[in-house]
């Protein structure tokens, strides 16, 4: 599948290349950042604006990489049906993909769906449905065996939606998988406000990036019987 216009255009605009990326025995090219160096210092340029600028969705997230790892892993049935919230790099939703299983990767930002679809095509994953998802006015149809995220719950304002999205989209017996840096305080709050009928699993694994040791957090959120 040729990439569209509006993927050239992105190409273009964050100079992307195809990164080879391996998770659980398969490996994708997946079109990211490849010179970091010259990217940051061009945003960094713009000084004081350099954050407000810099488009955090375009990095691989240690995060995503433990999630990816953790859900491949995992028995999930045969064609499950995946929801991957706050998409990013769609890491996680395009190894699903890869695995079988079908997967709508979802997120807000035009850029980001642009990525999304780009990578999708790029590795022939016809599974993928790529969706722009409005936490505060959500439109999608359906329900899933298993919604997803890496790095999701970052602000408080977005508790309250996050909870009503799980709940009109889960399965009764499906199950949701959110992966975070231990450093990310703002998860532990997001955990303590879940409803009294969802189980919480916790465990904590280590990965390795960029010469550190980083420490992730893994919850699975359950319905209780």
């Amino acid at each position: 599948m040729e990439p569209t216009k509006e993927n050239a255009s992105i190409q273009e605009r964050f100079d992307l290349t195809p990164i080879p990326v391996g998770v659980g025995g398969k490996r994708l090219e997946i079109y990211g950042i490849g010179n970091w160096d010259r990217f940051v210092s061009e945003l960094a340029e713009k000084g004081e604006e350099y954050i407000k600028a810099f488009p955090f969705w375009i990095k691989f997230w240690e995060a995503s990489f433990v999630l990816a790892d953790d859900l491949v892993r995992r028995p999930l049935k045969p064609g499950s049906q995946v929801l991957e919230i706050g998409a990013g790099m769609g890491l996680t939703g395009l190894f699903l993909a890869a695995n079988g299983h079908r997967v709508t990767m979802t997120d807000f930002d035009d850029d980001v769906l642009a990525l999304l679809s780009l990578n999708a095509a790029h590795n022939g994953l016809d599974t993928v449905s790529v969706r722009r998802l409005d936490w505060l006015d959500p439109d999608l149809t359906g329900a899933f065996d298993v919604i997803c995220g890496s790095e999701v719950v970052y602000q408080e304002r977005f508790f309250a939606p996050m909870i009503s999205l799980v709940h009109r989209y889960l399965k009764q017996n499906g199950v949701v998988h959110l992966a975070h840096n231990l450093r990310h305080e703002c998860i532990s709050k997001f955990i303590d406000t879940m409803p009294a009928d969802f189980h919480v699993e916790k465990q904590i694994k280590s990965f390795r990036g960029d010469g550190q040791v980083h420490r992730i957090v893994l919850h699975t959120l359950r319905r209780a019987a």
